[in-house]
């Protein structure tokens, strides 16, 4: 899944590093162009076979400017172990971005594989700053996150999502519900 999302952050990272590294973690059969593909299965294009519950993953710390997780992380057994070996991977001012579906979208369930339902909120956990109790570290701070609702010209879930995501994921998601979750870290 090439999004222009996705292209454009490429874009930006290339202005500053003609170099830029980019991993495609469980790419599938849409490896992102210019990117190593990594995933369980053995794809046309996918540069790296492992199993992505076990860890280390087969790269060195600091390799990639850029890691993208379109609809993986809610197949991974122990997310926060796979987040940290992604924090691993990052260099320094490196950018993840994750895609996940929405948990009041039917497809979350719709799928057998799915272990994890998620939320709007639920990657604040390795979120500096976030006021929790964890025992996991903070890693990343978020650069962007997008709830998106699908092809309805009309819904009003995206203007409550814009006033407050609390309040749209305590008394509204099951009535207007969101498609999948973009997120993009550093």
């Amino acid at each position: 899944m090439n999004t222009e999302f996705d292209k454009a952050l490429y874009q930006q990272l290339k202005e500053n590093n003609d170099n830029v590294s980019v991993l495609d973690f469980g790419c599938g059969l849409n490896k992102f162009s210019n990117a190593i593909g990594i995933d369980m299965f053995p794809h046309k294009g996918v540069d790296v076979v492992v199993n992505l519950d076990n860890h280390p993953y087969p790269f060195q710390d600091n390799t990639f400017d850029l890691i993208i997780c379109n609809h993986i992380i809610e197949h991974l057994i122990d997310i926060p172990k796979t987040m940290e070996e992604i924090y691993r991977m990052l260099r320094p001012d490196g950018m993840v971005i994750i895609r996940t579906p929405y948990f009041t979208h039917e497809g979350s369930f719709r799928d057998p594989t799915h272990r994890w339902h998620l939320t709007l909120r639920s990657m604040d956990y390795f979120v500096i700053g976030k006021d929790r109790d964890t025992k996991w570290n903070s890693f990343f701070e978020k650069v962007e996150e997008r709830l998106f609702f699908g092809g309805e010209f009309f819904n009003p879930g995206r203007a409550i999502v814009k006033w407050s995501k609390r309040i749209y994921e305590k008394y509204f998601c099951h009535i207007f519900p969101g498609y999948y979750i973009l997120g993009a870290a550093c």
